[in-house]
């Protein structure tokens, strides 16, 4: 059966006076050339659709809600899409950039103390002392001071040793010490910073002390005391013998002058040999015989030929008090100047003839440890006035010996002098009195006697040969 075709009714449209007019609400909705109402918002939107939905018939209405459910499915998916999207990362704020701000200039603190530079190491133009059993460097005006040795290796001196240092010397041409610490001899150059031990004593009954370098200052003669127990006559007696020993750079021992080789002769119990000074030859010692009273003396011994030649007596018979404190033999071992008990000699070794240049006299009662200056033109003693010890100098020339005594204005011991290689000038030690261990430096110029004192707690100094 065929199907009648649907045909859609005329829509009749209400018929509007025309006499309205828009209202002054608003512009109105134009429809076939005449105006109405707007609606107002969704409601008035709604309003209108269900009006126009009611015109239509029922198929219409059908087909209207079909696509609204479209539409309505379509928004409530479009709805549900966007919420499920992940939010968008967020961006991370940007970070500020600080103004850039010119600073002044900074305030500038007070000046701080310069530190003072750490001194080179030179033996050029210094004096050599002890302190606290270390070895110290000094310059004569006192601005220099530097620590040589350290028993305890924290300090950062330049030379280790482990025990005290007793007794030391210059070489005569270079930087090279020759020392004694723990009774063993030791040597240490300053320029290349070595240190050597010559000798390895292991007997507190052995000792070397008092070293002493050649002028050519390739030897070094020392004291060795030797200690021992002996049976004599039945009886157990303690006998000390000290003898010579030279030794070179390296350690070698060379010759060792004894009682037994020089002086077989002797059967004195006391066997001691002294060192005094070497010959400018290098070969001759000036030692001090006193072990046996019938050759006590001092006496010219060769090294190569171990021969002897007695240069004066110091026993005699007449005054058996009468002993050698000390001598110095001048740089061309032309004379000899010593002291005895109180008075000071002055020797001609190729004559013998000795004279007498300082002897007591008023509130003077002694003189002693006269030296030579290096220029063989003074001589430097120390005298005891009143229980003290006074510096005095004596200057000689080859026809006549005049005194120039001076006070050095210092109440204590004026001991250990030591001549500048220029002759010029003295280094000593002072201290309260003679018993006290309290001891300064002094530097004095010999022509003007001025002196400055150039630290304390100092011993035994001794003037470097080198100087520049």
């Amino acid at each position: 059966m065929k199907k009648k075709k649907f045909v859609p009714k005329k829509l009749a449209h209400p018929v509007i006076p025309e006499s309205s007019t828009p209202s002054e609400e608003g512009p109105g909705l134009a429809v076939s050339g005449t105006t109405r109402k707007s609606p107002q918002g969704i409601g008035g939107l709604v309003m209108v659709f269900l009006q126009q939905l009611n015109q239509l018939d029922p198929a219409q209405k059908k087909a209207a809600f079909a696509g609204m459910f479209v539409l309505f499915l379509f928004i409530i998916f479009l709805v549900l899409t966007l919420f499920n999207q992940s939010p968008p990362a967020p961006q991370p704020k940007p970070t500020p950039t600080p103004p850039q701000i010119t600073m002044g200039p900074s305030p500038t603190a007070g000046p701080s103390p310069t530190p003072s530079p750490t001194p080179v190491l030179s033996a050029k133009n210094k004096i050599a002392f002890i302190r606290d059993g270390n070895l110290w460097l000094i310059s004569p005006d006192g601005t220099y001071k530097q620590q040589l040795t350290q028993i305890i290796s924290s300090n950062g001196a330049p030379f280790d040793l482990p025990h005290p240092v007793t007794s030391f010397s210059w070489s005569p041409n270079d930087s090279t010490i020759a020392l004694i610490s723990n009774n063993n001899l030791w040597t240490i150059n300053i320029d290349e910073r070595k240190r050597r031990k010559l000798t390895s004593l292991d007997s507190s009954e052995k000792l070397f002390q008092n070293p002493q370098w050649a002028p050519n200052g390739k030897k070094i003669a020392v004291e060795y005391r030797v200690t021992r127990n002996e049976v004599i006559n039945g009886r157990k007696q303690k006998i000390t013998e000290q003898s010579i020993q030279i030794f070179d750079r390296e350690g070698s021992l060379l010759h060792h002058v004894n009682i037994s080789t020089y002086f077989p002769e002797n059967t004195n119990t006391k066997k001691h040999l002294q060192f005094l000074d070497w010959y400018p030859n290098n070969n001759n010692l000036l030692i001090y015989q006193f072990g046996d009273p019938s050759h006590r003396g001092v006496w010219s011994i060769s090294l190569d030929k171990e021969d002897k030649n007695k240069i004066f007596d110091v026993y005699h018979p007449s005054n058996k008090n009468e002993v050698l404190v000390d001598a110095d033999l001048s740089n061309d071992a032309e004379q000899i100047t010593y002291s005895d008990e109180n008075k000071v000699w002055l020797l001609e070794t190729a004559t013998k003839n000795k004279s007498i240049i300082a002897q007591p006299s008023g509130n003077i009662t002694t003189y002693f440890y006269p030296s030579f200056s290096p220029d063989r033109e003074k001589i430097v003693m120390e005298t005891s006035v009143k229980g003290t010890t006074q510096l005095y100098l004596a200057y000689y020339y080859p026809n006549h010996t005049r005194f120039d005594f001076f006070w050095t204005g210092l109440y204590g011991a004026v001991k250990n002098t030591s001549w500048s290689p220029s002759s010029l000038s003295l280094a000593f030690n002072t201290s309260t009195s003679e018993k006290s261990e309290e001891t300064s430096l002094w530097v004095m110029d010999v022509g003007s006697h001025a002196q400055i004192q150039i630290t304390t707690d100092a011993l035994l100094p001794k003037w470097s040969s080198l100087t520049n």
